[in-house]
């Protein structure tokens, strides 16, 4: 996404958003099945995620000013208990400011939520 300009980023990360946002219950369903996270907790987590994104795609562009993206990819591996709050909203957000990104699910669990969110990225353009 590096070579799109910031209008066609902050657009497909917003459509990502909403797509992650519609499917919140499914999302949360999944962690509670994967890692047993609590109900309550696990909406937290996906809508953590997704508000903390909308952030930025809200004020991007100071963040942006007088830089440029990171030459080479940037890795995520994130905890196993958080995998929406911390890898997807990481991903997302790096993806924003343009850089290369590429992500590792947690050993622990968290795989499917993970891959129907990223699942939701890619039908918006995502790589």
């Amino acid at each position: 996404m590096a070579s799109h300009p910031l209008p066609e980023r902050r657009a497909r990360v917003a459509a990502t958003l909403d797509a992650l946002a519609e499917h919140r219950r499914l999302l949360a369903l999944l962690l509670v099945w994967e890692i047993g996270k609590p109900w309550r907790l696990a909406q937290a987590d996906v809508d953590r995620a997704i508000d903390g994104v909308r952030w930025y795609v809200d004020g991007i562009e100071p963040m942006l000013a007088g830089r440029a993206p990171l030459d080479g990819p940037v890795s995520n591996i994130a905890s196993w208990n958080y995998p929406m709050s911390v890898l997807v909203h990481a991903v997302l957000v790096q993806a924003l400011a343009g850089n290369a990104v590429i992500a590792k699910t947690p050993t622990d669990g968290g795989v499917a939520c993970l891959t129907l969110a990223s699942a939701l990225a890619a039908r918006e353009g995502f790589p």
